[in-house]
This record gives C-alpha cells, sequence and structure tokens, in this order.
C-alpha cells in the first residue's frame, strides 16, 4: 500500500471532502481576522477613554488651579469646588491636593479622603509637557492605580510656586475598557457565525457544480449515459470537455479493438480450415491445428474481456440473459430437471450481455455435462453484486483439484468430451470484471459454483 493510499485511508472521510476542507479553512481565517478586529477596536477605544480620562482630570486641575491662593504670609488658602461628587466620597479613588513648591510656600491642602501619600517622579523621568502637565500613574492604599495630572502655578508676587495634583482611579477606565471589550466581543461573534454560515452556504454551493460532475461520471459508468452531461461553469467546463473526449476515445479503442479481434479470428480461421482439410483426419498435422484453433478462440475472447473491462457505458439485465440460455439448454438437455426462477426485481449486470451469456452457458454445459439429473440455477443481488450460482447433482470436484480445475486446457477426466477450456474462460472473464468465482460442494453431493460480478446502478 502506497503512503498516499496509506494516509487518505488513516484521515477520517468528512475531512477528505473538499467543501469541508475548504470551509475548515475559510472558518480558521474569519475567526483569526475577527480576533484581530476585536483587538484592535478594543485598542483604540481604550485609548480614546484614556484621553477623554486624562481630559476630564486636565478640566478638574484648571479648576483646582484657579480656587487656590496664598495669604500674606504665603500660605496656602483656598475652598475649591471641583463640581465632581467622587472626590467627597471616601475610597473613590479619586482626590486632588496642593503642595508648596518653593520654600517660601507654606501649607497644604487635599481633599476630604486623600489617603494616599504621593511623591511626584524626577521630572527627568516624566517631564512636562507642552501645556505645562504631566501624568503618570501610582498605586493607592486600597491596591488600586491612580492617574494622577499635575502642573505647577506661581501664586502671588513673589514668584510662589505651588505644585497641583488631581488623581482619578484607573481602575475604571479598565472596567469600561473590559465591559466594551465583552460587548463588541458578542457582536463580533454573532456576526462572525453569520459569516461563516453564509460563507460555508456559498462555498458548498460553489462547489455542486463539481458534485454533479461526480454524478454524471458515475451515470456514464453505471451505463445511464454516454457522456458527461448539463451546463457546468467556466473552471469546470474544460474538465468536463477533456472527460467526454477521453470517453469518446476509449469507446473508438474498444470498437477498433474489436473489429481487429473479429478480422483476426477471420483471417486465421480459413488458413486452419484448409490446414486440416488437406492434411486428412488423422496424424500430427489435424491434432495440433485443433490446438492451434482453441488457442486463438482462447486468446482472442481475453483480448476481448481485456479491452472492455473497466469501460463505461455497459449495463445488461440479467434476468432475459439467463432465461434464454435456460430454454436452449431445456432443449439441448431433455433429461435434466433445470429449476429456474427469473429475479421478480431486475438485475442489472455491470457488464456486456455477451461476457453473461460466456459465463453463464460455460457453467451450464459443464453442470449439464457432469449432472446425473438436475440442474439449479439462482441469480441474486447481494452486497452491490450480482450473484450467479448454478449447482448440479454430479460427482463434484474434490477440495484438491479446483485451482486444478480453472486453468485452461485442463481435463479432470478425459472420458468426457470437451477442451477444458470452459472453466478457465468463466475464470478469465470473471477475474476481468474484478469479481470472484468460488467452487464449493453442493448439498448432496455435486459441484456448485458461485459467480459474484459487479452490480450496474437501477
Amino acid at each position: 500500500m502506497s503512503t498516499d493510499v496509506a494516509s487518505r485511508m488513516a484521515r477520517p472521510l468528512w475531512l477528505g471532502r473538499l467543501s469541508v476542507r475548504v470551509v475548515l479553512v475559510s472558518t480558521v481565517l474569519a475567526t483569526a481576522l475577527l480576533v484581530a478586529v476585536a483587538v484592535i477596536i478594543a485598542d483604540l477605544y481604550r485609548g480614546a477613554i484614556e484621553r477623554r480620562f486624562d481630559a476630564l482630570l486636565s478640566a478638574h486641575l484648571f479648576s483646582l488651579v484657579a480656587a487656590t491662593d496664598l495669604t500674606s504670609d504665603s500660605r496656602l488658602v483656598g475652598r475649591p469646588q471641583i463640581g465632581d461628587p467622587r472626590y467627597s466620597q471616601p475610597d473613590s479613588g479619586w482626590a486632588w491636593d496642593v503642595v508648596p513648591a518653593s520654600a517660601s510656600v507654606q501649607g497644604r491642602l487635599a481633599s476630604p479622603f486623600l489617603d494616599t501619600d504621593v511623591v511626584s517622579p524626577p521630572l527627568a523621568q516624566v517631564p512636562f509637557d507642552a501645556q505645562f502637565e504631566r501624568r503618570y500613574s501610582v498605586a493607592d492604599a486600597n491596591g488600586g492605580t491612580l492617574r494622577v495630572v499635575e502642573t505647577e502655578a506661581v501664586l502671588g508676587d513673589e514668584n510662589e510656586i505651588a505644585r497641583f495634583r488631581v488623581m482619578g482611579d484607573l481602575d475604571e477606565v479598565d472596567a469600561e475598557a473590559a465591559a466594551f471589550l465583552r460587548q463588541i466581543g458578542l457582536y463580533l461573534a454573532a456576526v462572525g457565525l453569520v459569516m461563516i454560515a453564509v460563507n460555508a452556504v456559498a462555498i458548498v454551493r460553489a462547489l455542486m457544480p463539481l458534485n454533479h460532475a461526480a454524478s454524471a461520471l458515475g451515470a456514464v459508468r453505471a451505463g445511464e449515459a454516454e457522456r458527461l452531461e448539463g451546463r457546468f461553469p467556466a473552471e469546470i467546463e474544460p474538465l468536463a470537455d477533456e472527460i467526454n473526449a477521453l470517453i469518446e476515445n476509449n469507446r473508438r479503442i474498444v470498437d477498433r479493438a474489436r473489429v481487429q479481434v473479429g478480422d483476426l479470428a477471420h483471417a486465421l480461421k480459413t488458413p486452419l480450415a484448409v490446414i486440416t482439410n488437406e492434411a486428412g483426419t488423422s496424424g500430427v498435422i489435424p491434432e495440433q491445428a485443433a490446438i492451434m484453433r482453441r488457442q486463438i478462440d482462447h486468446y482472442l475472447q481475453r483480448a476481448r474481456f481485456a479491452a472492455q473491462a473497466g469501460t463505461v457505458a455497459y449495463r445488461t439485465d440479467a434476468g432475459p440473459v439467463l432465461d434464454k440460455l435456460v430454454r436452449v439448454f431445456r432443449k439441448l438437455s431433455p433429461h435434466l430437471d433445470i429449476l429456474w426462477t427469473p429475479p421478480q426485481a431486475r438485475i442489472l449486470f455491470a457488464g456486456e450481455a455477451q461476457d453473461l451469456e460466456e459465463i453463464a452457458g460455460n457453467l451450464m454445459e459443464n453442470a449439464g455435462k457432469w449432472a446425473r439429473g438436475r440442474m439449479d440455477i439462482q441469480l441474486t443481488s447481494q452486497n452491490g453484486q450480482m450473484v450467479l450460482t448454478i449447482t448440479d447433482d454430479g460427482p463434484g470436484i474434490a477440495p484438491d483439484k479446483r485451482e486444478e480445475a480453472l486453468k485452461r486446457g485442463r481435463r479432470l477426466d478425459e472420458t468426457k468430451p470437451g477442451t477444458g477450456l470452459g472453466l478457465a474462460i468463466v475464470h478469465e472473464i470473471v477475474r476481468e470484471y474484478r469479481g470472484t468465482l468460488a467452487l464449493d460442494n453442493a448439498e448432496g453431493g455435486g459441484l456448485r459454483v458461485t459467480v459474484a460480478l459487479p452490480l450496474a446502478a437501477q
């Protein structure tokens, strides 16, 4: 078994379908794309709310600066009213403070529940921006993260400087970003499911012409059509044309082979007849001429079988063929009780009527030669095959002689007339059709021959 065949047998059957593989690949790509879109949107949204958060803190910082002043002795005073109730709530994470930034300034102002000792980072690490503000994050007493917006302003006439800081709970930004990510994730998941379903339907419908081509080719092989019929897309139409051309070429080759086989048979029959007549009825020449005739017949038959084996557009209703043969053998062998009941349903042989006649005729002839008084013929369909069984009440064939009986020219009993080619020809035909032939003992004695051949579609 080749590596390719073994790998195809190892993988699941559904994975071998082109539509399934295309849908799987498109699903994986669509999922990856949607995840990337969700990450990008979430990142853009977080950046937007962080800028909005910083802008709010900057506005509060401006209000704090405007509400702060110095007394005559350079002490910080003021009653800032920022207008956001979160600054007045404990453990809210929102606070403000004003501390001296020069030695001449004294005092400190802070929101009611500021419980975090904020240490400003060095200017080299976090410098002021163009609006003379700088932003940084610190941890609060509850383990959260505070966003700090800081500036310095000159109060009074002596270059007295104070540092103003407004703090907001950065965890609120994280919570808002997480809620948005969950929401956008649900929306994108719904869009993704709809997109995958639509994509799957589109892919399956787009690949339907391939299924139609496979069905049309199966109809040709079953003998229901002579070529691929129907309209195909532009991408598949050249393939269908090539297959039709191949079928036609195959048919021409088979027909030409048959003609050549017939011509060869006619060309050889006449010289052999002349040689036989000229040689008389005794001696070596007539005997060898008869052997040549049998060999020619055998190889011509074999060439015909090989030429048509595996071809397309052949189907034969087996019942009428066997019925005709039974009528002939009943006339030729009136002493035999030939049991035959035609099948009620049609049983279609995936081959030519001539081949079925050759098989059944040789088996009936062999059974009639050895039968004492009865021959039983049965035709059934089992497991996708046509099964022909012919039983006689003769002496049968010993198990160790059965393989010998199938060899061409071998006669187990020289007292019986014949060429020894009957079972061999049947064996050759059955093998060319990839069928099976079995020799068994019949009940009560005799030989039972069972032939299984391909069954054509109804």
